[in-house]
């Protein structure tokens, strides 16, 4: 098995469907099916759980797979060849969610932003132990996702099986004279090396979003607790007056805390729904140009406020003190 991409992008570089013709003309290739994956949840949210759907050529998927899908029944298999929405899923997808054979299922698609109405013709099981992951994974039909996604002419790769490995080197070479004058470059990548290549990227995108996620955070603490510091100072004849008034120091440090917490979520507030109108309306997503409609959790959004909420107090606390430490006179003199 080996997975034919762009060559620069890789996977992330959608492909067009023709190419399929081409590819079988090629001498020692077997079997081609084009993929187009997707992240899914269940219901019409994007709460989760999520899992992998391939969207893809059943008859051919099935052959280069084979191995896999030796635990589909035959009729299962023939139910999803003929069923436009036929769907074979995981057996631990099943188990989670208490779904059955023969049930009609709607999901819900994070990368396109379309609901994606199922019936599950039978379960995948890897019998061999070969396939890591296979039992959390969806396989549904490339050109019924394509028509949902309104993007049925482009798929982010090719899976192909040889008839002889010995050939791959010939192959791969016959491939890039094949599209040397297209638009895209192509590469042959065995299944390993794909797979690898894909947990690498994933893994490093994940970490440099927490390298970064964290330096912002520092940095919103340390400016506000400078701005907070600033206003503090400058309304110290406000403070000294309120003790003289007879405030405790408690009632003092209070209301400066709740101003900054006040300030510091309208501010989350106004990121917060920044957020979601780059995320969600499709006007503006497509304004800006964005390949995919991604989608967020709607607890991402309070755990913003509840952030807001928490820095507000925090960059608020220490100049509040020391105002609060400061005696009456001192402040008036000023």
């Amino acid at each position: 098995r080996l997975a034919l991409i762009e060559e620069t992008g890789g996977p992330r570089t959608e492909l067009p469907v023709r190419y399929k013709e081409s590819i079988q003309k090629v001498p020692h290739i077997q079997t081609v099916s084009p993929l187009k994956f997707t992240i899914t949840s269940p219901g019409e949210s994007a709460t989760g759980p999520y899992y992998v759907t391939f969207a893809v050529d059943a008859e051919a998927y099935t052959k280069i797979y084979s191995r896999l899908f030796e635990s589909v029944d035959t009729s299962e298999l023939a139910c999803m060849k003929q069923s436009k929405s036929g769907a074979l899923v995981g057996r631990e997808i099943l188990n989670i969610q208490n779904w059955t054979i023969g049930e009609d299922v709607t999901l819900y698609s994070l990368l396109h932003d379309v609901a994606v109405p199922l019936h599950i013709c039978g379960d995948i099981e890897d019998l061999h132990q070969l396939y890591p992951g296979s039992e959390t994974q969806l396989i549904v039909h490339a050109i019924y996702y394509g028509e949902l996604s309104q993007n049925p002419d482009k798929v982010n790769m090719f899976w192909i099986s040889l008839d002889d490995e010995a050939y791959l080197n010939q192959v791969e070479e016959a491939l890039r004279e094949t599209f040397q004058w297209d638009e895209y470059q192509v590469t042959l990548q065995s299944e390993g090396a794909m797979m690898a290549q894909i947990s690498e990227f994933t893994a490093t995108i994940q970490q440099i979003i927490r390298l970064i996620s964290s330096a912002v955070l520092v940095t919103i603490l340390i400016v506000s607790a400078n701005t907070i510091a600033i206003s503090t100072r400058e309304r110290y004849p406000e403070i000294a007056l309120l003790k003289v008034l007879g405030f405790k120091k408690t009632a003092i440090l209070i209301l400066i805390i709740a101003e900054s917490m006040v300030l510091a979520v309208i501010g989350g507030m106004a990121g917060t729904g920044l957020t979601w109108l780059l995320f969600r309306p499709d006007p503006v997503r497509q304004l800006l140009g964005m390949t995919y409609a991604y989608s967020l959790p709607e607890s991402i959004y309070w755990s913003n406020l509840v952030i807001s909420l928490l820095l507000g107090g925090i960059s608020g606390f220490i100049p509040a003190l020391r105002a609060t430490e400061i005696y009456a006179a001192t402040l008036l003199q000023r």
